[in-house]
């Protein structure tokens, strides 16, 4: 898909409008977008025959002075957005007699703009070093979303919330009758342990400004009764031989 575009060259003693349509779907020129351009460089034209001029659906010319072209290098209009994590670049390219603009050019005038982080050189190789992509707006610079991290918990090996089940006998025949909710567990045996926090990593918007992640939460395993830490402290073990449960949010 190609937006249509405008260019100004000669055509035996006159100047005017280059009018290439659009292609595969792309948009028609825009009234508003020529006029600001020929205002810009004080060129006359006459609104009513400008406007017609861009309903064509073909290449064609409308003479607007003259003489010879006007000298007009290749210019961009570029757009950032309000959170400033995009800046998308609309070039329109240079009158006959005019230059285009380098790739080094257009990166010094990001510099300028202090716009750092995320260029788009792919896409700005393409367009520099082809006949060009104009009037179609595209991506220059582009940040990077902080990465959010993940808070840290506590995993139980045993089930901090059982449900009633019936046992199971030897001969493979289900007791309904003796219903139970105990869990057994050993001394020396882990309970619960820490699964750690997962930092997030900093982003950036197009200008460099840090773009922090939230803060993550580490937990901490507290000793209950006939339970101790591990070496590490990331592990709560069991003292005795018994049965494990978990009432009032406490081993």
């Amino acid at each position: 898909m190609k937006n249509g575009y405008f260019q100004l060259v000669s055509r035996d003693d006159d100047y005017g409008l280059l009018l290439y349509p659009p292609q595969d779907g792309g948009a028609k020129v825009s009234l508003l977008q020529v006029k600001s351009y020929l205002k810009d460089y004080k060129i006359p034209y006459v609104e009513q025959g400008l406007s017609s001029f861009l309903q064509l659906h073909t290449e064609g010319f409308l003479p607007l002075g003259k003489g010879p072209c006007p000298s007009i290098p290749e210019i961009y209009l570029l757009d950032i957005s309000k959170d400033r994590m995009e800046a998308v670049a609309t070039f329109y390219p240079p009158s006959e007699t005019g230059k285009r603009m380098s790739l080094g050019d257009f990166l010094l005038d990001l510099q300028y703009k202090q716009i750092v982080t995320g260029i788009q050189t792919k896409e700005l190789h393409y367009h520099f070093e082809t006949e060009g992509e104009f009037s179609t707006p595209f991506c220059v610079a582009k940040g990077r979303p902080a990465q959010e991290g993940k808070n840290g918990y506590i995993s139980y090996t045993f089930d901090p919330n059982p449900k009633p089940t019936p046992q199971v006998l030897e001969d493979g025949t289900v007791d309904y009758f003796h219903i139970s909710t105990i869990q057994q567990c050993k001394a020396g045996q882990c309970l619960a342990e820490i699964v750690p926090e997962v930092p997030g990593t900093p982003g950036s918007d197009i200008f460099g400004k840090p773009l922090l992640p939230k803060a993550v939460k580490s937990p901490c395993l507290k000793v209950e009764k006939n339970t101790q830490l591990s070496a590490d402290e990331k592990q709560l073990l069991s003292m005795v031989d018994g049965h494990v449960s978990m009432q009032k949010g406490k081993i």
